[in-house]
């Protein structure tokens, strides 16, 4: 029997336990989330932050500063824009990224209003190949354009039966760039305005034509406000995607774009160059921050569309075309497909036929030579393979850290202690930095100073935005990516994991010099890891596990961006009630929350897998020396991905047609993966565009 002094001493107790477990500064989950916060944001710091603050370094002048002329410190940078060449470039790059993304914005935009106000025929066969543009191989893509056009290219020959006087269609000039470039961006425009346009609640439509509001007042007004978080998403991607290209300036041989610059530049070593080619390269990292911040402020400033309207919603103000309509919008349709497609279909093209007739329409030379060609070489099948297990296990990586950073994000609103897991990332950042920073000074104590002073000044910074931004800054972090050009991440590799270091660039060889980590090091090198004086010289660069640690930090936002959208819609109650049932967390994990994301996930890592599978930056630029799987196999002789293969086989000139078959291999994989991507996201592709 109860008694209500039992019962007292009861309550007595668990109100002590409360307490004292009110007084604990973590509870065992919060632990195991800070934990987790702790390894993502340790991760994303080493293999993102860490390489672009290295390049930053490189790019500044820390050698030869004269105190009475400050502007030496910039010397790199003034050199940027005192140099023609180097200013012109940069002057290209900015006016190619403006033009591309206005053209892409105004196709972009007009898809989407057809695709989302009128039903017609042909309408799931033209939004299924709308994927299409996307997935044009690099490199092959570009040239096999440039091949149509040509002065005896097929479209070219065509042209000339209609216009006699045709003149070149090919010029070097930034209008090639820019076409090129306007050819696969465009669908990015439209799958994240087609996102932000499902959420337009009807009755707003509804209320302001009611009130007089038709036609390009009504888009003006209601419409275009409405959807412009998903615009404004497109727009950037396309604008940091165009300024970041790599590749159509490679096969156009257009120097005077700044991707390509710093790049040739860097791969010359051309003394001074080098540096000035850093600053080129930080510079655009400028250009691409400010485009975001632009694009954020704009997005902030008002309260948008509902986040959840139903498509029983939407359908109610779908038109049926008539027939002037739908003859219309077929033409029109018809006419971007055909020229979106153009690289695919002079892929084709390059890939099986061995030359143009003089005045051909029609070829007529078609022959398996290429195809034969490229199965008879070991290295274009080792070129294959690599890229499929490079970007497989990227994807890999991708999906576990996108499903950890979703849940983190959605689940938790705070966790107490980031700020000092932010301080210690920041000490470390700061002692790398620091170190590299040492190395353009001899004395001793300065060496001292400047190592301490660093570490100091990054882990007070790391403090102050784990304080203010909690969870916030793990959000930043895993989506900063999409602000970061390809030719910076691969850039700051090879500047900061090519270093010969004593353990592998995780601590450089510098902090050796300083007064109270210079002997603990030693002890620790000599006597536990039996690593003598000289510093171990490996590379990080040397293994190919460097394209799979790339690839998975470049496309990390794809995942995290598609879990998240997914992870919003599934309601905390059925975890709760996992939990009461007895789950554990990670059961609960296990066999409720990541079987309902799994559509999601997965169509996001099949996203990061077709992006790097087509990688160009730092599968071009980082060219290990050590044979593929070497610390466990040797199944292929080569670590290049098929990106640098192709890049190889058109550089070389002659027969390019086994380029043509690893760009067709390129293209083929790429299509079904966004197809699959596109079936598991029904149709919303701009979630995991951060649309």
């Amino acid at each position: 029997m109860i008694t209500p002094s039992s019962t007292n001493e009861v309550q007595e107790k668990k109100t002590g336990s409360i307490s004292k477990k009110s007084k604990t500064l973590f509870s065992n989950y919060e632990m195991k989330s800070l934990l987790l916060f702790g390894i993502l944001m340790l991760i994303f710091s080493l293999f993102m932050v860490i390489p672009i603050l290295s390049i930053t370094i490189s790019a500044f002048n820390f050698v030869d500063i004269d105190i009475s002329n400050p502007s030496g410190f910039f010397k790199h940078f003034l050199f940027c824009f005192e140099n023609p060449t180097y200013r012109e470039s940069i002057i290209n790059t900015i006016f190619a990224g403006l033009t591309t993304t206005i053209i892409c914005c105004l196709i972009g935009l007009t898809v989407t209003i057809i695709f989302s106000r009128y039903q017609f025929f042909g309408k799931r066969f033209f939004q299924i190949i709308t994927i299409l543009p996307l997935v044009s191989p690099p490199f092959v893509g570009a040239y096999a354009i440039s091949r149509l056009l040509d002065k005896n290219g097929i479209i070219s020959n065509f042209l000339q039966l209609l216009i006699p006087a045709l003149p070149d269609l090919l010029v070097e000039s930034i209008w090639e760039i820019i076409f090129m470039q306007s050819i696969p961006l465009w669908p990015l425009i439209f799958f994240n305005t087609a996102a932000s346009y499902s959420k337009i609640d009807p009755a707003q439509e509804e209320q302001a034509r009611n009130l007089g509001s038709w036609s390009l007042h009504l888009y003006r007004q209601i419409i275009l406000p409405l959807i412009t978080p998903g615009f404004i998403a497109g727009a950037v991607l396309v604008f940091i995607w165009s300024i970041s290209d790599l590749g159509t300036p490679i096969v156009l041989n257009f120097y005077k774009f700044a991707p390509y610059l710093a790049f040739k530049d860097i791969a010359d070593q051309e003394g001074a160059y080098v540096e000035a080619a850093y600053a080129l390269v930080i510079i655009l990292l400028i250009i691409s921050v400010i485009a975001l911040l632009f694009a954020s402020k704009i997005v902030g400033m008002k309260d948008y569309a509902p986040e959840k309207v139903s498509g029983m919603e939407q359908a109610r103000l779908m038109q049926k075309a008539s027939k002037p309509k739908t003859i219309l919008i077929l033409t029109v349709l018809i006419f971007l497909m055909v020229i979106s497609l153009l690289p695919h279909i002079g892929i084709i093209f390059v890939a099986f036929v061995k030359r143009i007739k003089f005045g051909e329409i029609i070829p007529t030379l078609w022959t398996l030579d290429g195809v034969a060609t490229a199965l008879s070489k070991a290295d274009i099948t080792a070129y294959i393979f690599n890229s499929l297990v490079y970007s497989g296990l990227a994807m890999i990586l991708t999906i576990l850290f996108g499903i950890t950073v979703a849940y983190l994000l959605v689940r938790k609103k705070s966790i107490r202690g980031i700020n000092i897991v932010m301080t210690i990332i920041g000490l470390y950042i700061g002692l790398i930095m620091g170190a590299q920073l040492s190395t353009n000074f001899a004395n001793p104590l300065e060496i001292n100073f400047v190592i301490l002073g660093s570490t100091i000044l990054f882990a007070f910074i790391f403090f102050i935005i784990g304080q203010i931004l909690n969870l916030r800054c793990l959000e930043i972090f895993a989506t900063l990516p999409f602000a970061v050009p390809g030719i910076v991440l691969a850039v700051g590799y090879l500047t900061f994991f090519s270093q010969v270091d004593s353990l592998w660039g995780f601590i450089p060889r510098e902090l050796e010099n300083l007064y109270v980590f210079g002997p603990f090091i030693a002890v620790v090198r000599q006597s536990f890891l039996g690593i003598p004086n000289n510093p171990l010289e490996i590379r990080f660069t040397s293994y190919w596990f460097i394209f799979v640690i790339s690839y998975a930090v470049r496309r990390m936002p794809y995942a995290v961006q598609s879990s998240t959208a997914v992870l919003r819609q599934i309601h905390e109650s059925l975890e709760e009630v996992a939990h009461n049932l007895g789950a554990s967390t990670i059961s609960t994990l296990r066999r409720i929350t990541i079987p309902l994301m799994a559509s999601g996930v997965l169509a996001g890592g099949i996203l990061s897998f077709i992006t790097s599978f087509t990688e160009v930056s730092t599968s071009i630029m980082i060219t290990p020396n050590k044979p593929a799987f070497s610390p466990v196999l040797r199944l292929s002789p080569i670590s290049d991905p098929l990106t640098k293969g192709i890049y190889d086989e058109i550089s070389r000139g002659g027969d390019v047609m086994p380029a043509g078959f690893m760009g067709l291999i390129q293209l083929a994989v790429a299509t079904i993966g966004m197809t699959i991507s596109q079936k598991l996201l029904k149709g919303k592709t701009g979630t995991a565009f951060g649309g």
